[in-house]
């Protein structure tokens, strides 16, 4: 479907150490760069995790090539004005963030799609690899077809040059400031605060209204998890969170289906304007993080956070009477209930 609405495609190599950038005609057919493309569009189009954007203003220079590119039709210089942009910013980046990090030479690639009134642009940058020809054994860079590091935005307008929505994507868990910021010209429009809170919501709300009554202890283990995951890394990524609390996971309860509820994982984001790729704050949702479980009328069990390796710490039996325990396993309140039950007068 790409493929047919296809309208414009272009690709330039960028290299920050070089004075100029270089078009490439892709429109050859003694090549596998159309293979590249499809592979390439399918990933961005299709990926679960990016950042909705908007424009900083309407003045932008992206945003103006834009304009000229659907109303006059000038997509080759919209696509040069777009890869000198970028090129500019990435030299500013390096010698900005350069103590930092490296920005590696590589692709900008630009697709123009048409689906009915509906306009698409896609800006995608690929880091180049290196790799040993077989012809020469000398040491090439090239565009990878695999382990790609990618950055892209997707773009879509209506025909009045009106912007429906931006979205950002980056294989990097963090996507790039420089990217979005100074590239592109964009703005958040959830806040990193906004997203964490909003997502560790919607997703708890889930575990409680499908496991919580039904299967209990799968959702101790998959809560569990989940705040392990909020409070443990820097950056929520949708795939990456869905490997982290399921891709392992067996259930407890044989009755749960865990696709079932990998799918409401999936859907859930778009329904609730949170974004699937940001940056944690986890000073908004540590008090999220508590649960109290009533053991006794006069015993909770207050559990303040996730638990490493929660299976070996906390654990449930039931004697040969149908009496049901909790065993916990515990250095310092061990004194505080410890008995000698053989404890006799001899």
């Amino acid at each position: 479907m790409i493929a047919v609405n296809l309208q414009f495609k272009s690709l330039h190599h960028i290299d920050i150490y070089s004075p100029d950038i270089r078009s490439v005609d892709i429109d050859i057919d003694v090549s596998d760069i159309d293979e590249y493309i499809d592979e390439l569009l399918d990933k961005v189009t299709n990926n679960n995790n990016r950042r909705l954007f908007e424009f900083q203003s309407e003045t932008c220079e992206i945003k103006n090539a834009l304009n000229k590119m659907i109303t006059q039709r000038k997509f080759t210089e919209v696509s040069e004005i777009i890869a000198r942009r970028l090129h500019r910013k990435e030299i500013e980046a390096q010698e900005k963030y350069g103590h930092l990090t490296n920005i590696h030479k590589g692709s900008i690639l630009q697709f123009y799609i048409i689906d009915g009134e509906s306009y698409t642009y896609i800006i995608t940058k690929v880091d180049h690899n290196t790799f040993i020809d077989e012809n020469d054994l000398l040491k090439h860079f090239g565009l990878p077809f695999e382990k790609r590091v990618l950055k892209a935005a997707i773009i879509k307008l209506n025909e009045n040059c009106e912007v429906k929505n931006i979205d950002i994507y980056d294989t990097n868990t963090t996507i790039s400031n420089y990217w979005w910021s100074s590239f592109l010209e964009l703005n958040e429009i959830n806040s990193n605060e906004h997203n964490t809170k909003t997502s560790f919501n919607l997703f708890d709300s889930i575990l409680r209204k499908k496991l919580k009554k039904q299967y209990p202890s799968d959702y101790t283990y998959i809560r569990n998890s989940m705040i392990s995951y909020y409070r443990t890394q820097e950056s929520f990524v949708l795939d990456n969170f869905m490997d982290y609390i399921l891709s392992d996971y067996q259930p407890v309860d044989k009755e749960l289906d865990i696709n079932e509820l990998k799918q409401k994982f999936y859907q859930a984001p778009s329904n609730k304007n949170v974004d699937t790729q940001f940056t944690i704050e986890k000073e908004v949702i540590t008090a999220k993080f508590k649960r109290i479980i009533q053991l006794h009328e006069k015993i909770d069990l207050n559990l303040k956070e996730d638990i490493s390796n929660i299976e070996n710490i906390i654990n449930s039996y039931q004697n040969p009477a149908g009496e049901k325990f909790i065993q916990i396993k515990t250095d310092s309140g061990y004194e505080y209930f410890k008995r000698n039950i053989n404890n006799t007068n001899e």
